[in-house]
């Protein structure tokens, strides 16, 4: 039944909010008030624009999770619909919403606020749930066969053999149980005997009923809420399964369409769309698959044995004209091959296809031994449609979808298959209004439909039309790279996710104003680094004339005398006492900065590759002077809503961004949009300038979320080290200190600062008082400079 309502969220929020501890917050109602009117624009987009995607920039202070939270359900209250937000982390899930043991919302927890704000506005009480992957839950039965392989394998240590005892004992008791709850129950980093979920999960073959039962209770808590709470990397598997409706239910009498998808930390998506999105088919494991296969023909069975070989036999040839001197990863562009190459490549996967549709043209059947058979068969599939697909058009824009590189291992050279995107986040295109197979007769459905669907498949596989959203919320805190005019580049974000002006009925919304900025929030201090700081990194060794100052470091060393400097800058901080966030951009340099502090006797908390963010994240709240290392926790990492051991919400009193997050130039992906800009019509320099300015811009959006992790509520209080010499200094210092002819400084890089620091017409901004830390390990003010 649908209530009719006209109330915006800012006016429910402005209500109710002190009914569930909210403070009047201008800023955040203008928030709430923008995502409703987002959403109403979207619904009434008419036929010529079906859907609206709106971008919303919100600052941390500004309260933009309720803000969007009862946005959402008020929408859902009104058109009897279902609403669905994305994040990028299960932590950040998380913190959206929280369950208590007995299964009901914890009332602190964001969610529990909004619905309640909606529940006493509407009448309404929305039920909401958290959807994750079956990665995340434990199968005891497989927890017990890798604990006897283990032991039959090796002798474990007495610690190895109790942590794993405690696994099985947890797992059995709580068969379906995430493996978060055991890493928190028994205060550790890790699983034990450095054991991976994947080895221990609910997978298609898990026979538990008791683990079974608990997932398919997830699944169907989230089928039945109104408000579902999911991941990046879910949101993507279902925009990929194109004839699939999103978060389908079971119950074929619950129709409830979806009306709003969020996607938080929007400016993290295409990261994991380019994971997720990627097809990587092991010819070896193609081949072992097709070995272990039982068919009633063995004919059949030998004819696909032999074409993958005669592959497999092609690209190792091809690996061996590469020489000797490429030790690492190989990686082949399709498009960089001859035309002959990649004639014989086709003709071997179209082989391949032709000795496999017998088995692709019959019903699945359990005793052939034949699922991972078929499972490859789809990745060689849908690699050969972007391959086939590799001139189509995206978006009309004139961009390939989709790249296809042949990638040999960096150890005994076993060849694959890769696709990837160049621009992964379009595929955010297929989870708004309806797309349809290429059969359909409806032209005014086609119309919107992605040219995928369109491309012939292998082995042919029918799509079916299925409803989509209507309105896509896009929001984080950098939707776009900062700026001097604090306004978002609508050019380079309409163009990541392909949202143009003529199907967006949200359009006219962006251009008139998306970014919203509290005035007062939060006081920080600036150090800044000296001009005569150390590189993070020294210049390669194999390349004559490298420059150190580019944003390409991947071949770099890391700089002893940088990471000295940084442990001098980590022991200053932790002097003046609190708690200290190190961000780092890599393992590498996060292991040589903890060690380097270690030394020095501080008390370092290391984010290794096996330690999860929950247990680092509990150890620093229970050391008031902790001093985390970590490369990972640039966005989202929140612990002001964890109690201190003084009885107080944990608080990060110093923030030291040890080097400028700058990504990789030289990966496949960076060189295939290099050659695109250049198909384009782009010169070589022009191609390699625009794709050195993405790179830019992308570190720019990362280093704003870092300084963000300082300030969490009204009152927080700050300090901001910046240990990388190429960020700019206040203008005063350039003047009276010397430049470093070693480090390009980037004077953009200013701008993650927000506006409310930099500028202020009554007093100097918390910028212009900005210190200098030295080379030898002292403050020093603008008058001493």
């Amino acid at each position: 039944m649908e209530i009719e309502t006209t109330t915006r969220a800012a006016e429910a929020i402005r209500r109710h909010g002190a009914a569930v501890g909210l403070h009047q917050n201008p800023v955040q109602q203008a928030y709430a008030d923008f995502i409703a009117e987002g959403i109403e624009a979207a619904r009434n987009g008419g036929d010529a624009r079906p859907g609206g995607q709106l971008f919303a920039e919100a600052e941390t202070g500004v309260g933009k999770t309720i803000g969007y939270l009862v946005a959402a359900g008020l929408d859902c209250v009104e058109h009897g619909s279902r609403a669905i937000i994305a994040t990028h982390t299960l932590a950040l899930q998380h913190q959206i919403i929280e369950h208590l043991p007995n299964g009901e919302l914890d009332p602190g927890c964001d969610m529990a606020k909004a619905l309640r704000i909606v529940e006493l506005e509407t009448g309404v009480r929305l039920k909401a749930a958290l959807r994750i992957g079956r990665r995340n839950f434990v199968d005891p039965d497989r927890v017990q066969a890798v604990a006897e392989r283990l032991r039959k394998e090796r002798e474990l240590s007495a610690d190895e053999e109790s942590d794993l005892a405690a696994l099985q004992a947890w797992a059995e008791e709580n068969p379906g149980a995430e493996f978060r709850q055991f890493l928190e129950e028994y205060g550790i980093d890790a699983l034990p005997c450095d054991l991976a979920q994947e080895d221990l999960c609910i997978s298609a073959e898990t026979t538990h009923e008791a683990a079974r039962a608990a997932l398919e209770r997830h699944i169907r808590q989230a089928h039945e809420a109104d408000i579902v709470v999911t991941n990046h990397a879910m949101l993507i598997r279902q925009a990929i399964a194109i004839g699939q409706p999103i978060l389908e239910g079971d119950d074929p009498h619950d129709t409830r369409p979806i009306g709003v998808i969020v996607v938080d930390e929007c400016d993290r998506f295409p990261d994991t769309a380019r994971s997720a999105s990627s097809e990587l088919l092991p010819i070896n494991a193609f081949l072992a698959s097709a070995r272990a296969w039982t068919p009633k023909d063995a004919q059949e069975r030998e004819a696909v044995i032999g074409a993958i070989e005669a592959l497999r036999a092609y690209m190792m040839d091809l690996r061996d004209q590469m020489g000797d001197s490429r030790k690492q990863e190989a990686v082949i562009l399709f498009d960089d091959m001859s035309a002959a190459q990649r004639q014989a490549v086709i003709g071997h996967i179209e082989a391949i296809a032709s000795a496999l549709t017998p088995l692709m043209g019959r019903p699945t059947r359990a005793d052939d031994n034949e699922d991972e058979l078929r499972e490859h068969a789809h990745e060689l599939a849908s690699i050969y449609r972007a391959i086939k697909g590799a001139s189509s058009k995206d978006g009309g824009r004139g961009s390939r979808a989709e790249v296809v590189a042949l990638r040999w291992s960096p150890t005994k050279h076993y060849p694959s298959l890769r696709t990837f995107r160049l621009q992964p986040a379009r595929l955010l295109k297929r989870i708004w209004a309806v797309w349809a197979s290429a059969n359909d007769a409806d032209a005014d459905v086609q119309e919107y439909a992605p040219k995928e669907v369109a491309q012939s498949d292998l082995f042919h596989e029918p799509k079916k039309a299925c409803s989509r959203a209507k309105a896509l919320i896009l929001t984080s805190a950098t939707v776009s790279a900062p700026s001097r005019n604090d306004r978002p580049d609508l050019v380079e974000i309409s163009d990541a996710y392909g949202i143009y002006a003529p199907s967006n009925a949200c359009d006219e919304m962006n251009r008139r104003g998306m970014v919203f900025t509290p005035t007062r929030f939060g006081r920080v201090r600036i150090v800044c680094s000296d001009p005569a700081a150390p590189m993070p990194f020294l210049p390669p060794k194999d390349e004559q004339g490298a420059k150190a100052d580019e944003e390409d470091e991947i071949l770099a060393q890391v700089n002893p005398a940088w990471v000295d400097y940084i442990t001098k800058m980590a022991a200053a901080a932790h002097a003046e006492g609190g708690r200290t966030l190190v961000l780092t951009t890599s393992y590498r340099a996060t292991a040589a900065l903890a060690e380097s502090m270690r030394a020095a006797g501080l008390p370092v908390i290391e984010k290794t590759r096996d330690k999860t963010v929950g247990s680092c994240t509990a150890k620093l709240v229970a050391a008031p002077n902790g001093v985390f290392v970590t490369p990972g926790s640039w966005e989202g990492f929140d612990i002001s809503r964890f109690t201190g051991p003084d009885g107080k919400p944990a608080k990060i009193k110093h923030v030291i961004m040890s080097q400028i997050p700058f990504g990789r130039v030289d990966t496949g992906v960076n060189r295939a949009m290099a050659l695109e800009l250049q198909r384009r019509g782009m010169s070589t320099d022009r191609a390699q300038g625009t794709l050195h300015a993405i790179i830019r811009a992308r570190a720019a959006r990362k280093a704003k979320q870092g300084f963000g992790r300082g300030i969490r509520g009204p009152a927080d209080s700050f300090t901001f080290w910046i240990g990388d010499v190429r960020f700019p200094r206040p203008a005063i210092y350039d003047a009276r200190l010397p430049a470093n002819p070693n480090a390009k400084t980037f004077a953009t890089m200013a701008y993650i600062i927000p506006r409310r620091f930099r500028q202020s017409a009554a007093t100097p901004s918390a910028w212009d008082q900005a210190t200098l830390f030295t080379v030898d390990g002292r403050r020093i003010s603008r008058s001493e400079a």
